[in-house]
């Protein structure tokens, strides 16, 4: 596995920990494509997917936090505006077929596996409080 998932991930909000899950199922799936050597379409299909789901998972918790009044709602959307960047980037790398995935998959691994354990993690008690578990 690729990561694992483990209660270290987990943020206190159950939809948001579900998108999470989904999230690690959707890197793992993408690292066994490409370990297994698996057609170059169905590798693209996984990472589209993953970059899809990245973009309903942000909007998601950005429209909760401004729901909510988080106070750290700008300083949290300007860390998603890094993956949505990449996202972007990866739909132009595929466009020109220049995309190197197993860089790109160690980026998003990284990037997600930080993000919600210093970054997401701010906003458990926030949501709870609010009545979101």
């Amino acid at each position: 596995m690729f990561v694992d998932w483990g209660k270290k991930y987990g943020v206190g909000v159950q939809t948001f920990d579900t998108h999470h899950m989904h999230l690690f199922e959707l890197m793992n799936n993408l690292a066994d494509a490409i370990t297994c050597n698996k057609e170059s379409l169905k590798k693209k299909e996984i990472l589209e997917e993953l970059g899809d789901y990245s973009l309903i998972h942000l909007d998601a918790e950005e429209k909760a936090m401004e729901a909510h009044g988080y106070p750290d709602y700008e300083n949290h959307k300007k860390e998603h505006m890094v993956m949505r960047n990449r996202i972007a980037e990866f739909h132009e790398q595929q466009a020109s077929e220049t995309i190197a995935l197993s860089a790109l998959l160690d980026f998003i691994a990284d990037w997600w596996t930080t993000h919600i354990t210093k970054t997401d993690r701010r906003y458990s008690s926030f949501f709870n409080e609010k009545g979101l578990k």
